[in-house]
């Protein structure tokens, strides 16, 4: 990605890019979107399709591909930190090791670019963008990543 000169003012994050953007109910967003990240992590690292983690979280398979896609609307905070499975699940996903990194609007820009130049889906041009931001090797055995292979340091595991 060629580096241009920002023609636009800069103004300091909030901490909430949601709140930033000035989009509705944007204090429950972050916490909506924590879950979303960590399914489409899971799915894609225990290589599980929608339809087999759906059933091993026992909710219908559209609510995951909704998940999976960032299609947060359906979902509520209240719902997310209330009893059942919600909870069950969070609690595992607090077990792996994943470090949560807020998405700024720069790191969100940088995936998008991503996704667009080289038809990663978005989640991977998050990866991507924040590889290339912290100047860390980015491990992975997807292959979807060839693409960008000579703009990151990539490890490929088996």
């Amino acid at each position: 990605m060629a580096k241009t000169k920002n023609k636009f003012d800069v103004i300091p994050s909030s901490g909430n890019v949601f709140a930033d953007l000035g989009l509705p109910r944007a204090d429950e967003k972050p916490t909506k979107v924590r879950p979303a990240v960590a399914i489409n992590r899971i799915l894609h690292h225990r290589r599980l399709t929608r339809v087999r983690a759906a059933r091993r979280l026992r909710v219908n398979q559209p609510k995951i591909s909704a998940l999976s896609n960032y299609r947060l609307e359906g979902f509520s905070v209240e719902r997310l930190k209330g009893p059942g499975v919600a909870r069950h699940f969070l609690e595992k996903v607090a077990q792996l090791p994943i470090h949560v990194v807020p998405a700024d609007l720069e790191l969100a820009r940088h995936a998008a670019e991503f996704k667009a130049n080289f038809n990663l889906p978005y989640v991977d041009g998050f990866a991507a963008a924040l590889a290339l931001q912290r100047k860390a090797s980015l491990a992975t055995r997807d292959k979807d990543f060839a693409t960008v292979a000579k703009m990151l340091d990539i490890l490929w595991t088996t």
